[in-house]
């Protein structure tokens, strides 16, 4: 499963196509970033139709060059997490495809009403 970040432009992804995020398969999902479970962060980009998921993307914990930590922000820091889970969904069982655990995390999100219109899946992962 590719992992995209949808971008930091804060535009709509489905009027506004970004690369590589707006590539649409089975085995790709974009993702959003969230300010903390609050809200849409400002600078993310967003579509219901190109963006499927969100996770969060503000204040993240990062390595930084020369062994350093730091906080970041970015739709780079969203997608880690959900390949994270990606990941994690893949161990528990390792016969499944790509899209089953693309259908997994978009079917198992947090609803936000805040979401609703800006991802696909209207959610949190």
């Amino acid at each position: 499963l590719f992992v995209f970040a949808a971008g930091n432009d804060g535009t709509d992804n489905d009027t506004m196509p970004a690369s590589p995020t707006n590539i649409k398969a089975d085995n790709t999902i974009s993702v959003a970033a969230t300010l903390k479970n609050k809200s849409l962060a400002s600078f993310s980009n967003f579509g219901s139709k190109m963006v499927e998921v969100a996770a969060p993307g503000v204040g993240i914990l990062s390595a930084y060059p020369g062994d350093e930590m730091g906080l970041m922000s970015g739709t780079s820091q969203a997608a880690p997490y959900v390949a994270g889970v990606a990941g994690e969904i893949k161990n528990q069982n390792p016969k499944l495809k790509p899209s089953d655990i693309k259908r997994i995390l978009m079917g198992t999100v947090d609803g936000k009403a805040w979401l609703v219109g800006k991802v696909a899946s209207g959610g949190v992962v």
